[in-house]
């Protein structure tokens, strides 16, 4: 082989690589909107392994994947991204779009008002309120000590500081409480969604569980997790290779 047709083939295999391997938000954002969705999941996983997660890249990651018709993937990156932005629209609209084309019922929007207030803030979010809320305690209580003639007159405005902190430390800490439960939250991801009694193949089937279904992660036993459906009395074992948690385990 000649030098000019080495440097040839070199050029050739650079530019092959460099279309197939877009390493910028905006090259996978392009394939995307070029219809090539196969190929922009691909770009948007490879962004998420090197950068970690970020709202936008899971909300497009979801965008993707439901536009190839694989809804338990796109739900769980729409819920990953819920996890990081709870109240985008666009993400709740689409959420909400990949669970009906999915035909998922579970778990309901939150309706009830202190359900929705629950929500209305991350799991971050609430933990940072609550450590904000317990420095502006400390400060009121150093306020309230100083007995200068000035200062006395400030007593009543901490007071009142305090008393606000401490309900926000308080609704903070109830609300982190109640929503202890969705570390242990996972996404049926595959299409294997038998739920059986015991764990091995030829145990009896429960239910079946769609793409996309919610389950809560109990225990996890030889290639089986033990799971429950959410807000249900239903228990069993499904195949470990159908679920991913929504909150990635650490590797």
């Amino acid at each position: 082989m000649s030098q000019l047709s080495r440097q040839w083939l070199i050029a050739c295999c650079l530019l092959a690589f460099a279309r197939a391997a877009p390493t910028s938000f905006e090259d996978a954002n392009q394939l995307a909107r070029s219809g090539d969705h196969a190929a922009a999941i691909t770009a948007y996983q490879t962004i998420l392994a090197q950068n970690g997660p970020s709202p936008g890249l899971l909300y497009n990651l979801g965008n993707s994947y439901l536009a190839t018709g694989d809804h338990g993937r796109a739900i769980l990156a729409y819920e990953r991204a819920r996890l990081l932005t709870p109240r985008d629209p666009d993400l709740l609209t689409n959420l909400a779009l990949a669970r009906k084309a999915a035909k998922i019922t579970n778990p309901t929007p939150a309706t009830h008002p202190l359900a929705a207030a629950l929500h209305f803030l991350s799991r971050r979010e609430w933990a940072g309120l609550l450590v904000g809320m317990a420095f502006l305690l400390a400060a009121c209580s150093l306020g309230l000590t100083l007995t200068t003639r000035r200062l006395r007159r400030l007593r009543p405005w901490c007071y009142a500081a305090a008393t606000v902190a401490v309900l926000l430390i308080a609704g903070s800490a109830y609300a982190l409480h109640q929503r202890r439960a969705e570390s242990r939250l996972a996404v049926v991801i595959g299409t294997q969604g038998d739920l059986r009694l015991s764990p091995f193949a030829q145990a009896e089937v429960i239910t079946h569980c769609e793409p996309g279904t919610l389950v809560l992660l109990e225990q996890q036993r030889d290639g089986y997790h033990y799971i429950q459906l959410p807000d249900t009395d239903i228990h069993g074992w499904l195949a470990a290779p159908n679920l991913e948690p929504i909150i990635p385990r650490q590797e």
